[in-house]
């Protein structure tokens, strides 16, 4: 497989620092000794309470346990002694004597202590993290979460794997359990487990997802050894992994109907519609009813399309339908690495120009495996690991059910990769390291991706608003996606209502929309992540903009938001609200390229060693081929 490793970085005037402050300068910040260390602990304790129940949600994930235990009542009552304890001693924290950083941390923590509440007192489940979560986490995610660089990570991996049919049999219990509390009909939820159970037709699909680690195995394994282990892994796959599959989704065909009643689908996935409104809220950092967001979602839809209408009627298209049916398309088994490749390095000068600093942002870029389940997305980002072991991919569709669109291309690779979601990523771990991370966000770094798809589009690559159209249409579908996710769970839309709706809007193939909408259904509330974490992102843009007058600086405005890190989104604007305020100093001065930087491009051979600098001085695209 071949896979790109692109490498952005700034030629700055001034030394990049190790780690990002904040946005007081050094002379400004209080000079207690030890006391804005303290809240590192807290952070630490808070992310193992969350590992023990949803790791999932946390940055970095601690190491596996592959049997942590339910709670019986003595363990409930320590754990209830620990959060009681935990959270009184980050109220006790003197706010006046902790760095600024650390101010918001604490904020931070009780937002979210508050936000999850009696959910980090149930009995843990590591994979399984919902009514519908379960298959598709099991087959995708189990090779992605370790490196694979040692033999130990090969001794978790066999540990996942054989505790994967138990997985399995407690899904099943928790669904059976949860469709019997339903008085009426089972509903919605249960159509996400028929629709993307679908997805694994054959056990041939699931093997090679699963044997990704042994394709190359890890160097420190020796041949021998390697291909011991790949024996076993196999046998494991064919003997419990597969018929556990199998048996699970034969109650998912035998028992479950993929019909709901308005409301009934919450109630299956343990939510209602005060904590669906949560969500909401969590993503936009303010409270905001499911009626508002959804009539913000079709106002915004309108002028989405009205936008793009005017766009593309002087390409010779008479209308926006018509637009949509006759896109340049790539051939039908085209894959669009070298337009990302070159996509990557035209965009970096204009990067250079926009940014106080580019950080190192090494990436790699491959086809998704066949029979990877997507949820109809063309492309998904995978972080690296905080320590650098595990690089970041972005992966993109390459056996899709229809051939790739050019236009797509640039707003894919501004959202996920740069300056989307991997530049933040990146920006931040440089900045504060993936420990201190409070817990994952999804509204923080997906809403940058969609925002960071309008300064992309900003710079029109091509000179004839292709890039623009692509940002436009990209935006249509993340708010179309909102507007199925408020119909389908607030307003008692179908299945299928939802599936047109999506093909009506934009333009996709049935088989897209629906697994769109089956994706949609199984996770209520996070299709508004991108949209409003974008929207707010927005909102304190332009409030700095007006209260900053000529001085506004955009560039500082974005290192501020990656120095503050994935707070959450109520916590974040209150911290950009306090910096505007103190006048909206840049975290790192006199950190502005003084150049632009431009990366080279060339391939290097399996000999080489894997993520190598080949250049004295920064680094630049390059290609890699391996796994």
């Amino acid at each position: 497989m071949i896979v790109c490793a692109v490498g952005l970085v700034s030629a700055c005037s001034t030394p990049p620092r190790e780690t990002q402050p904040t946005s007081l300068p050094a002379g400004d910040r209080p000079s207690a000794p030890g006391v804005s260390g303290e809240i590192d602990p807290l952070v630490l304790e808070f992310r193992r309470l969350v590992a023990e129940t949803d790791p999932f949600s946390i940055a970095a994930p601690l190491p596996y346990s592959p049997r942590l235990p339910a709670l019986d009542d003595n363990a409930l009552t320590r754990r209830s002694e620990r959060l009681a304890r935990l959270r009184g001693q980050i109220r006790d924290l003197p706010p006046p004597l902790l760095t600024k950083e650390a101010q918001w941390k604490r904020e931070a923590l009780l937002v979210e202590l508050d936000r999850r509440g009696d959910r980090l007192l149930t009995t843990p489940s590591f994979l399984i993290l919902g009514p519908t979560s379960g298959p598709d986490l099991v087959v995708t995610q189990l090779p992605d979460l370790l490196p694979f660089t040692s033999a130990a990570d090969y001794r978790v991996y066999f540990a996942l794997l054989r505790d994967t049919p138990r997985f399995l049999r407690e899904a099943q219990g928790r669904l059976d359990a949860r469709r019997q509390a339903v008085t009426a009909q089972p509903c919605l939820s249960l159509y996400g487990v028929e629709a993307r159970l679908a997805t694994f037709s054959e056990l041939e699909q699931i093997e090679t997802i699963l044997m990704r680690p042994f394709t190359p195995p890890a160097p420190a394994l020796g041949e021998r050894q390697a291909a011991q282990l790949r024996a076993e892994a196999a046998a494991i796959i064919a003997q419990d992994v597969g018929p556990a599959l199998a048996e699970f989704r034969r109650y998912v065909e035998t028992t479950i109907t993929p019909t709901c009643q308005p409301g009934e689908d919450l109630r299956l996935a343990g939510l209602d519609l005060a904590a669906y409104q949560g969500r909401l809220g969590d993503a936009y950092g303010a409270p905001i009813s499911p009626a508002e967001a959804y009539g913000w979602g079709l106002a915004r839809i309108g002028d989405l399309r009205a936008d793009l209408t005017a766009r593309v009627l002087p390409l010779g298209y008479g209308s926006l339908p018509a637009y949509q049916a006759g896109r340049d398309r790539l051939a039908a088994d085209g894959f669009p690495l070298d337009s990302a490749i070159a996509l990557l390095s035209a965009i970096t000068p204009a990067l250079s120009r926009e940014f106080l600093a580019l950080p190192e942002a090494r990436l790699g870029i491959g086809p998704m495996a066949p029979g990877v389940p997507a949820a109809g997305r063309l492309a998904v980002y995978s972080p690296a690991s905080p320590d650098g072991r595990r690089p970041a991919v972005l992966w993109l569709a390459a056996n899709n059910d229809q051939p790739w669109v050019r236009e797509d291309i640039p707003a894919l690779i501004f959202h996920n990769a740069a300056p989307g979601q991997h530049f933040a990523y990146t920006a931040v771990l440089a900045g504060h390291g993936g420990q201190s991370f409070i817990v994952d966000q999804p509204a923080f770094f997906e809403g940058w991706g969609l925002y960071a798809t309008g300064l992309g589009a900003a710079f029109d690559l091509d000179n004839a608003g292709r890039t623009q159209i692509s940002s436009v249409s990209h935006e249509l579908l993340l708010v179309s996606q909102m507007v199925v996710d408020l119909g389908l769970h607030i307003d008692g839309w179908t299945p299928d209502r939802a599936r047109d709706y999506l093909m009506d809007v934009n333009g996709l193939s049935r088989e897209r929309a629906m697994a769109m909408v089956a994706d949609i259904v199984a996770r209520p509330g996070r299709a508004a992540a991108p949209v409003l974490g974008a929207r707010r992102l927005r909102e304190e843009r332009a409030a700095a903009a007006a209260a900053l007058g000529p001085a506004f600086d955009e560039a500082a405005f974005h290192q501020q938001i990656f120095a503050l890190g994935p707070l959450p989104m109520s916590v974040l604007s209150r911290a950009l609200t306090a910096w505007r305020l103190e006048g909206g100093r840049p975290p790192i001065p006199e950190a502005r390229p003084d150049r632009p930087f431009t990366p080279d491009a060339e391939e290097i051979s399996d000999s080489e060693p894997r993520w190598q600098t080949r250049r004295g001085i920064g680094r630049g695209s390059r290609l890699e081929t391996g796994p």
